[in-house]
């Protein structure tokens, strides 16, 4: 990718006029430092169609932090004691990121567990990531610690796009004019590599063949303005990057441009803990020779489709028409065609947009085989619909908000033989009472459906979400949230601990058969270094829900008392007023006629409407 000498522009221009062919092969044999002196060698080569938008660089300034091996600083931040030795995070049988120790030992991200434990086997520690709530909350902590620097667009869990822009006119205005970049000022002849083959967007330095300025370069006095604002908001990253490090513990490396496509690439050129600005003008060359798959939206399926036609690098890209790419390769769409052909040229018009709540709130694991409906319920009930009610916790202590919809997908080896990515997806209405023997009972409900009764089969794949989510409207005039809404917020069903902050909670685990979770090789590979995680206790999945009180629970396994001023809130002493309003009038006035017999109930003289329910 750090140079033009390969062979696959012959091959891409084979059946080219010419003259073209002639110009594919001049370019494979020239080197990119040869190219860099000589003026309009692209439109000697190719007969480029150039862009009609231009890129604002008068204003914009996008800064992309990425958090260095996120989960394995987690990990760290968990446990201290971590620090220093090389850490590996696993899902399933595969080393998903480790640190930078590791690294040193040859261990890469997406290596399997058997070949890293061969390559570091005394001293590398695994750790499980299946459960991804630690990373959620640290992700958010790190969010909002951002959004004091600008409009935030959140990128996964450890990627952050942030507009800079107003924070710079601000500095600007004050006459804070940086003397010197802070950080790496990358120029156009700087050679790039890949850093994995799996992901070849994430970019990192090479040996330079041509302009690459020394660590924090000066700001001249002839600068432009957009070097000016550049420097501005390159030590706004700096400062962002060193919040981070202080308040949370987190490394990150940035980069800093004009837009989000070249603050992305530049951003993990000096990974770790580092940061790169890149001025416009050397985004023509700088891009020129990577694949297309490193513009957004490029992924493996789009890729073939451009290798198609003849498209390999950015550069084949620009030699294409907008009506060319919109017909071979975005079936018609030709606002995604033109946004493919602007970014092969570097320009991204797209704007740092903060997004929204999800849509839809999900969890999902594979499996090697899960056989028959006993082993699946186990699994629903143990480790995935708790682990979904507490994602809805959290997302209804942030939003205010409910899910309508429960949707379950899944995937059999007989489907999977037919297809490899098949999936097949049924949904219901979410059920009112949310904790865990209600919701899995519908997730298996919705199996059995699209099963179609089938009694033996082998589970690959489960999913189960919630979406389209309403707004709470609590009660009228009522200081105690209604039922639905405080026995919705107040427990964690899979432990009986109170959710302080995502940090709390016990790490998701398939109690004594590790199998679920572990392939077999890998479980006797750890389990011969004692790296095998630690079987968490069996978690709490009650029938019913009886009282708030009972699910507050000390290590010891006995009740905690309920806090001072507190209450003991019983199920069933409220309803959501949006659900009886949806119930038949003779039930509403059952259930109004009922709760005059609360206090009476209280005082031995009835029922209570927990019982009264119970009932009907």
């Amino acid at each position: 990718m750090d140079g033009v000498g390969e062979d696959y522009r012959r091959r891409a221009f084979a059946e080219e006029p010419v003259e073209l062919r002639r110009a594919a092969n001049e370019l494979a044999t020239t080197s990119t430092t040869t190219l860099q002196g000589e003026a309009g060698w692209c439109d000697r080569l190719y007969p480029l169609q150039e862009p009609r938008t231009k890129q604002d660089v008068s204003k914009a300034v996008v800064v992309h932090l990425d958090l260095d091996c996120f989960y394995a600083q987690v990990e760290e931040l968990l446990d201290p004691s971590l620090k220093g030795k090389p850490v590996g995070v696993t899902q399933k049988y595969l080393v998903v990121t480790c640190n930078y120790e590791a690294r040193k030992a040859g261990i890469t991200k997406l290596m399997n567990v058997k070949e890293a434990m061969r390559k570091c086997p005394s001293s590398l520690v695994l750790r499980s990531g299946e459960d991804l709530t630690p990373y959620r909350s640290y992700s958010r902590k790190a969010e909002a610690l951002l959004q004091k620097f600008g409009p935030v667009e959140r990128l996964g869990l450890d990627e952050f796009f942030v507009d800079v822009q107003a924070l710079v006119d601000e500095r600007l205005a004050a006459g804070e004019v940086p003397q010197h970049f802070r950080g790496h000022l990358v120029g156009s002849g700087t050679s790039v590599r890949a850093d994995t083959r799996f992901r070849p967007q994430d970019l990192r330095s090479g040996a330079s063949s041509g302009t690459l300025l020394d660590l924090n370069p000066p700001v001249g006095a002839e600068a432009t303005e957009e070097e000016r604002r550049l420097a501005v908001g390159s030590v706004i990253a700096a400062t962002a990057r060193g919040e981070l490090q202080q308040l949370l513990g987190l490394r990150a490396s940035a980069g800093i441009t004009v837009n989000k496509l070249l603050s992305k690439l530049v951003g993990g050129l000096h990974k770790p803990d580092d940061q790169t600005t890149m001025l416009f003008k050397d985004a023509d060359l700088f891009t020129a020779t990577l694949p297309v798959r490193c513009i957004k939206g490029v992924g493996a399926l789009t890729e073939q489709k451009f290798k198609s036609i003849g498209v390999h690098t950015c550069l084949d890209l620009r030699a294409k028409t907008v009506a060319e790419i919109s017909k071979s390769v975005t079936k018609g769409n030709q606002e995604l065609a033109k946004f493919f052909h602007l970014c092969s040229w570097g320009i991204d018009p797209s704007r740092v947009v903060p997004k929204g709540p999800p849509k839809t709130v999900s969890v999902e694991d594979s499996f090697k085989s899960l056989e028959g409906y006993e082993a699946t319920m186990k699994v629903l009930k143990s480790v995935l619909v708790p682990d979904l009610l507490t994602r809805l916790r959290e997302d209804c202590d942030q939003h205010q908000r409910r899910p309508v919809t429960l949707t379950v997908t899944y995937r059999t080896m007989r489907m999977r033989e037919k297809k490899h990515f098949a999936r097949k997806s049924l949904s219901c209405a979410f059920p009112r009472a949310m904790d865990t023997p209600e919701v899995s009972e519908a997730c298996l409900a919705l199996l059995r459906k699209g099963l179609g009764g089938e009694a033996v089969f082998a589970m690959t794949l489960l999913n189960i979400g919630a979406s389209r989510f309403t707004d709470f409207k609590p009660e009228t005039g009522s200081r105690r949230p209604t039922t639905s809404v405080a026995t919705f917020k107040a427990f964690d069903v899979r432990d009986g601990r109170r959710i302080a902050d995502g940090l709390t909670m016990k790490r998701r685990n398939y109690g004594k058969n590790p199998s679920l979770l572990l392939s077999k090789q890998q479980t006797r590979t750890l389990a011969s270094t004692g790296e095998i995680p630690e079987p968490a206790e069996s978690r709490a999945t009650p029938s019913s829900l009886p009282s708030i009180q009972s699910h507050f629970r000390s290590p010891g396994g006995r009740p905690s008392q309920p806090a001072a001023g507190r209450r003991s809130a019983e199920v069933g002493l409220g309803i959501d007023m949006e659900i009886l309003k949806e119930m038949p009038e003779d039930v509403q006035r059952e259930y109004r006629n009922a709760l005059g017999s609360r206090k009476r109930a209280r005082e031995g003289q009835g029922g209570s409407i927990r019982t009264f329910f119970a009932k009907k």
